[in-house]
């Protein structure tokens, strides 16, 4: 019985510590869903308490409480026709102003100076921010400012009566990740009379997409964007279609080098001089692979797909690793085109065979064969390939009977023969008018022995 009970206990208490879990997930979740926002209230209300005095100059310095600490949201200065309207009339914003006494009833003496209120707001990554802004003052609006830049000079004079126009402030720019401010520099005129500066504000500052930190949520108090900010001066991306203001940009708007990375560690780079590198972050060349930076995967590191058909160019590597092209193309380094190629092909399956020849008649002490093969020689012809007429040379030094030079096709069949009469060196012509373009074999007989043979291409 004691043992059903305390597993019944167990069950129930597993049971409550997921679901509590649970529970602390989807408020997690939640949280975070709504901590980045389109559209940010910058309105100065009491429910938000970003607006800080962040300078003083003039009568209403020194600053006390220190700058940066939060304003105070007045409700109507006591003696009521004298004061600001809380509400400003149901126009959505409070008055801000700092703590000094001056508020109420305001100072008794020469009040020249400024007060500079400011509001910070963060985001997570570059975007393209609009502000649309309504504001009425107490004093002027000299300057508003953004990031401590001016972006507009406003000097527009108000009044603390809730019938006195509100000014406008709408205003676009880009903006990179982190933490911005924008400033109402709000100036008093120099007069004789008790005359505090305040200032209210209404309205927002918006992105096309949810990339602003929703700050008048205290559960998003310390959020931190995730990556950490990170402007486009340091890292490239690709989202859809859109990297920055609707464009489609593939790097940096910076002459920084693009840094490959996976998994925070470098794999290459894109180098302001427009040199790649893989597995290097350093490329010397346009296009620059470190096959020892990179796992072999199949019979190669690299790899080219459909090239262009014909013989092309050789490609060289130099003992650096570089890549160059020759000038002379595949088919010239060779003699020619496919012809030439089965020419020397068969021309080296003979010269084969005559050394074995050769060979066997030393190994037979017969010096006879050598004899011929020796003191008769068959010149290659000149020119070859040739188009109308060419010349076979010979020399022949030892001959009992006859000689001749045949022409045979290459299925060894004879088409011509021209007789020898005499020793010693010699030639002959061959037109090519009864021929028929191609690769024909030559051979010279000594004495009912071939002595040599070679090819000759027709090419007319």
């Amino acid at each position: 019985m004691k043992l059903a009970l305390l597993k019944k206990f167990a069950s129930s208490k597993l049971k409550l510590t997921i679901n509590t879990l649970a529970v602390l997930l989807l408020f997690q979740t939640v949280g975070i869903a709504q901590c980045l926002v389109t559209s940010l209230n910058a309105s100065s209300n009491p429910a938000n308490t970003s607006w800080y005095v962040s300078n003083k100059t003039g009568l209403y310095a020194p600053t006390t409480p220190p700058i940066g600490s939060n304003v105070i949201f007045p409700s109507p200065i006591p003696g009521g026709t004298n004061g600001w309207d809380a509400t400003t009339s149901g126009w959505g914003a409070h008055w801000i102003s700092d703590t000094q006494s001056h508020v109420t009833p305001g100072l008794t003496t020469y009040s020249a100076g400024a007060i500079f209120f400011s509001r910070q707001f963060k985001t997570c990554e570059d975007a393209s921010i609009d502000f649309n802004l309504s504001f009425r003052s107490d004093g002027r609006v000299e300057n508003i400012y953004v990031d401590g830049i001016i972006v507009s000079t406003v000097s527009w004079l108000g009044n603390w009566k809730a019938i006195d126009p509100i000014a406008g402030f709408i205003h676009t720019m880009s903006l990179s990740a982190g933490t911005h401010i924008i400033t109402f520099e709000v100036v008093n005129p120099a007069v004789n009379m008790p005359d505090p500066i305040g200032l209210a504000v209404s309205g927002t500052i918006a992105s096309a997409s949810a990339v602003i930190v929703n700050d008048n949520d205290p559960n998003c108090a310390g959020y931190e964007c995730n990556p950490q900010p990170c402007s486009d001066k340091c890292y490239w991306k690709v989202e859809g279609n859109n990297i920055l203001n609707g464009n489609n940009i593939f790097g940096t708007l910076t002459n920084d080098d693009i840094d490959i990375q996976t998994n925070a560690t470098s794999r290459g780079v894109i180098t302001n001089a427009g040199r790649m590198g893989w597995g290097t972050t350093a490329p010397t060349a346009l296009m620059h692979l470190n096959c020892n930076a990179v796992p072999y995967i199949g019979p190669s590191n690299v790899r080219i797909e459909h090239l262009p058909a014909g013989a092309g160019h050789i490609l060289v590597i130099d003992d650096n690793g570089y890549v160059y092209r020759t000038e002379r193309d595949v088919a010239s380094l060779i003699g020619g085109g496919d012809e030439e190629v089965t020419s020397m092909k068969q021309e080296i399956r003979e010269l084969k065979a005559q050394l074995a020849e050769l060979r066997s008649a030393v190994a037979s002490g017969s010096s006879n064969n050598l004899e011929y093969r020796i003191g008769n020689e068959l010149y290659q012809n000149n020119p070859n390939p040739f188009g109308k007429e060419t010349s076979i040379s010979y020399n022949i030094a030892n001959m009992q009977q006859n000689a001749f030079i045949a022409i045979y096709d290459l299925n060894g069949k004879e088409l011509y023969k021209y007789a020898i009469t005499e020793k010693g060196k010699g030639s002959i012509m061959i037109g090519s008018e009864k021929l028929q373009p191609g690769i024909y074999l030559y051979s010279l007989v000594v004495d009912g022995k071939e002595t040599d043979t070679k090819r000759m291409v027709v090419s007319k």
